[in-house]
């Protein structure tokens, strides 16, 4: 059995938050992200998202919406900006992995 010094060695390796308590060993949470979504909010800057995002501040669309995240979403899915590499990147990242946006 390992000790409770290696097993913290080993968590500190997946970068969780690790906390004594007499007794036990608390963990935090794990949040994983392909950071593919914060470079699409950072492309959403082109001229017709931006289009988009002043008839939000008007208040004459329900169908767009701005999230917690500031990401332009239509009826709920992210809006990719016409930014060739973003779009090949999406494709890619498809195809290689099990995870979906």
């Amino acid at each position: 059995m390992a000790s409770q010094h290696e097993l913290l060695e080993m968590f500190r390796d997946l970068h969780l938050s690790v906390k004594f308590a007499p007794g036990a060993l608390k963990f935090g949470i794990i949040t994983i992200s392909s950071g593919l979504l914060e470079e699409i909010a950072n492309c959403q800057d082109d001229e017709l998202l931006m289009a988009k995002r002043d008839l939000i501040v008007r208040g004459t669309t329900a169908e767009f919406k701005v999230g917690a995240d500031n990401i332009l979403r239509c009826n709920g899915r992210v809006c990719v900006p016409d930014v060739k590499n973003l779009r090949n990147t999406i494709l890619e990242e498809a195809h290689k992995s099990k995870l979906s946006i």
